[in-house]
């Protein structure tokens, strides 16, 4: 048979009806992607980043800046919604937050360290502590995704847009090549809080000196 170009003429209606059906089956889902951003900070034998938080509220601003050494070795320094300096340290599986003036207190656990400083940090310190300790409290796993994942622009970056369900939605864009957060997005009690990670810096030599109470 010879493809003759009324046949070509014929062909694409036929191909242009299958392209939204190929387009949908590459979409991940967004529970995908997230276990790419989870692998993404299981990789990582170090880990330093600084991460800013925003509230529409009042436009309260707050920092965290995160330093991370395997196994189990956390600080997370910042400055707080309300203006004061915070600390979280996780060291030899203890862990104490620091809170304002009001010097360093115990935690249980690193998980409840992170809860601790989860609200004054406006999220800041949240979301990258709890991946890599794989906490219930803000980490990964108990993100349950709303449909697929979507593949759009940030700054000239390709990253992933997951949404979260639930009562109060969270959304999560995602680096499409190396899978780390990239910005954070809620809205709680008509506040916007945006969180924005800055460059990730992983598998560098870190001492055990940075992680010390200050």
């Amino acid at each position: 048979m010879i493809a003759t170009p009324a046949y070509f003429t014929r062909l694409i209606p036929v191909l242009t009806w299958f392209l939204p059906v190929v387009s949908q089956a590459q979409a991940p889902s967004g529970v995908q992607v997230l276990k790419w951003c989870q692998q993404a900070y299981d990789s990582a034998t170090t880990l330093q980043e600084d991460v800013a938080a925003t509230m529409s509220t009042n436009n309260l601003t707050a920092t965290a800046r995160i330093t991370f050494k395997r196994p189990g070795k956390l600080t997370v320094y910042g400055r707080s919604i309300f203006g004061a300096p915070y600390g979280l340290l996780s060291f030899d599986g203890l862990t104490w937050v620091k809170n304002g003036p009001t010097g360093w207190a115990s935690q249980d656990s690193p998980e409840k360290g992170i809860a601790t400083v989860t609200a004054v940090s406006g999220n800041a310190a949240l979301s990258v502590p709890a991946a890599l300790f794989h906490t219930s409290w803000g980490g990964l796993a108990g993100v349950k995704p709303k449909g697929p994942a979507t593949m759009t622009e940030l700054k000239g970056r390709q990253v992933y847009l997951v949404t979260s369900g639930g009562s109060v939605p969270r959304k999560y864009w995602i680096d499409a090549q190396t899978h780390f957060l990239v910005l954070t997005e809620l809205t709680a009690m008509k506040t916007k809080i945006t969180v924005r990670f800055g460059p990730v810096k992983i598998n560098r030599p870190i001492s055990d000196k940075e992680f010390r109470r200050k």
